[in-house]
């Protein structure tokens, strides 16, 4: 009887040594596919940072609300002197013009009115 629960016992410590082999196995693929996640999702983020666009001549973000209004500060030529400010944004178009946000900051920053639309420079 006692050769039976010895045999038993060491055919028990055999399994659970090999179920723990194979749990810390587990558990190193299950750290590396995080590892792997959280790598993606940092240059998801970067990417989706370098669609990130504000007008050149104020710094308003774009967005829904200000990709067709006009721009306070890109004036200065009429369009009968300056022929290239019929393009869309060009410097005296009265439109914004986009551009990818860069480690520079705009040249004025607007703050938002009571309504929520652009109001004044604060620079």
């Amino acid at each position: 009887m006692i050769s039976f629960l010895l045999a038993e016992r060491n055919r028990l410590l055999r399994l659970s040594a090999a179920s723990s082999r194979q749990v810390l196995t587990l558990n190193r693929a299950a750290q590396d596919e995080m590892k792997q996640w959280g790598s993606l999702i940092d240059r998801f983020a970067k990417e989706l940072d370098s669609f990130k666009l504000a007008c050149k001549y104020c710094g308003l973000p774009l967005s829904r609300e200000s990709v067709n209004t006009f721009c306070r500060f890109n004036k200065g030529y009429s369009t009968t002197t300056n022929p290239k400010a019929r393009e869309y944004g060009a410097e005296g178009s009265n439109l914004h013009h986009f551009e990818p946000i860069g480690p520079q900051k705009p040249k004025r920053v607007m703050q938002p009115s009571r309504g929520g639309q652009p109001a004044i420079d604060r620079a």
